[in-house]
């Protein structure tokens, strides 16, 4: 097992940049590199990992954080760069090595030494707030040690039975399973990822082995390296902009990750695909395809995830073919900015804060409105950086709605929540109830005390009932056809304030 060399003893990490100790100076950018060349200072990056050969070491020296470093500064030419500098790689040890020789190949040999102290630290503490500001600040000295416990330990920060010496023995417990002979070290198989802990005072990538022949590991993939990068960087631009919500877009941030990344490399495949002899035979994203629209891909998954922005993904490889490549990073920066601006919008709007998500019809459209509205502000801020020359600019409606668009974002703003499958009980003995199919209504029905019922359906079209709303109480109903009436085009409805009615 090898751990990173280093240029001297006294430094604990491989800066990319320069390790600094008493009388050495950082080294700079080869003047030969044509990225880094064209005017942005190199980027300091901060590696630190363990690698099972000299040659995955190498390699990562080699290709990996020269590719990175490139990588941030392409992009720090047009604004954007990490939150937290300088940007931080923590590679895995290989799953299954042991704790007591991985730790310290990533934190240095001090570092059991350095979880004791932090134990006698935290029952010290004043309060339990500082307790756990104690932890936090090691936590991101030491990314992801203590993550998990500092996770569940906040829910009793504020608890009155709960002391910081209760914290630093349930803590030197935590740790006493990371000193055991047999325990091992490791995270995220067959991933990466960019960390942004709750309490944001720090983030870094975490970057894994693969466990599958058809896939190198993350820390040796430039793409997935830079993909999460391209995290740090659209996190980035939103904190240095102002407040970053909670509740963001999966959507958008992994279109936007992947767009950082590919338009900086050039390579449209993501994620290679390989055969039994290592060579590249396939893709696991691709930038230069999309089959649905945003919309449509968020609805059919009932979240957004890394498959439902390929829309935005093809738009922005389309537009490489059609402007400047710095017009492109402009373009790009402004729609990342947009996404932001989006999310906050939502966030303020009464409401995102009301606590009816066990609505399972009202989750999903508050799910599927932030996907679109958030994707939308990229493709809108993109082309409209761009004078919305480019044919591609066009297709906002292909890309990123559909003919139901208007009814979800009715019903997120006017949905009663008070429905589903277990149906509401009215005072008169009725049940309603209603039938569904994924997030679409597809009817509703109303049985009477006594057993008899009636089944009405909604638009088989549209697959969600008729809305009407009421300007001046913005009580909202949903009509439902009545099938066993004597008159044409009967309908019953239901109303938000949980009332049946009929026309």
């Amino acid at each position: 097992m090898r751990k990173l060399s280093f240029p001297s003893s006294a430094c604990l990490l491989l800066v990319l940049s320069g390790c600094v100790t008493e009388g050495v100076e950082p080294t700079t950018a080869a003047p030969d590199d044509p990225i880094v060349a064209s005017g942005a200072p190199a980027t300091e990056i901060v590696a630190s990992g363990a690698f099972a050969t000299d040659a995955d070491r190498e390699r990562f020296e080699a290709e990996v954080l020269p590719s990175a470093r490139a990588f941030l500064s392409y992009w720090a030419e047009v604004g954007l760069a990490v939150p937290h500098e300088p940007a931080r790689l923590f590679i895995s040890p290989p799953p299954g090595m042991k704790a007591s020789e991985a730790l310290p190949e990533l934190y240095g040999e001090s570092i059991f030494d350095d979880l004791r102290a932090l134990e006698v630290d935290v029952a010290n503490a004043a309060s339990n707030r500082a307790a756990l500001d104690l932890i936090d600040a090691f936590t991101c000295a030491h990314p992801p040690l203590d993550r998990g416990f500092l996770e569940d330990a906040e829910k009793y920060v504020d608890d009155p039975d709960i002391r910081p010496a209760d914290f630093a023995e349930a803590l030197r417990e935590y740790h006493d399973e990371r000193m055991a002979p047999d325990a091992t070290f490791s995270f995220h198989a067959d991933n990466g990822e960019f960390e942004l802990p709750a309490r944001r005072n720090c983030s870094y990538v975490l970057l894994g082995h693969s466990t599958e022949p058809t896939r190198a590991h993350p820390y040796l993939e430039r793409d997935v390296v830079n993909h999460e990068l391209g995290h740090a960087l659209h996190y980035g631009l939103w904190m240095a902009s102002g407040p970053l919500g909670e509740r963001l877009s999966a959507s958008a941030n992994e279109a936007i990750a992947d767009i950082l990344a590919h338009v900086f490399d050039g390579d449209a495949c993501h994620g290679k695909v390989l055969d039994e002899r290592g060579a590249p035979v396939g893709c696991r994203r691709r930038m230069d395809v999309y089959e649905s629209s945003v919309s449509d891909a968020v609805w059919e998954r009932g979240r957004g995830d890394h498959e439902t922005g390929q829309a935005l993904r093809q738009l922005v490889w389309t537009l490489r073919g059609e402007v400047t490549a710095d017009a492109l990073r402009a373009a790009i920066r402004d729609g990342v900015a947009a996404v932001q601006v989006a999310l906050n919008e939502i966030d303020e709007e009464p409401l995102s804060n009301v606590p009816v998500f066990d609505d399972e019809i009202l989750a999903m459209r508050y799910r599927f409105v932030r996907e679109y509205e958030a994707t939308s502000a990229f493709f809108n801020a993109v082309c409209g950086s761009l004078g919305h020359a480019p044919r591609a600019c066009d297709e906002h409606q292909e890309r990123l709605g559909d003919p139901r668009l208007a009814m979800r974002e009715a019903w997120l703003a006017n949905a009663p929540t008070a429905i589903g499958p277990r149906g509401v009980t009215l005072t008169d003995g009725r049940r309603v109830a209603f039938e569904i199919e994924g997030a679409l209504i597809q009817n509703m029905t109303v049985t009477l005390a006594d057993g008899e019922g009636e089944v009405y359906p909604g638009d088989p079209d549209l697959g969600i009932p008729e809305e009407e709303r009421e300007p001046s109480s913005g009580r909202v109903t949903l009509w439902f056809s009545a099938p066993g009436s004597a008159s044409p085009g009967a309908q019953v409805g239901w109303t938000s304030d949980g009332a049946l009615t009929a026309r």
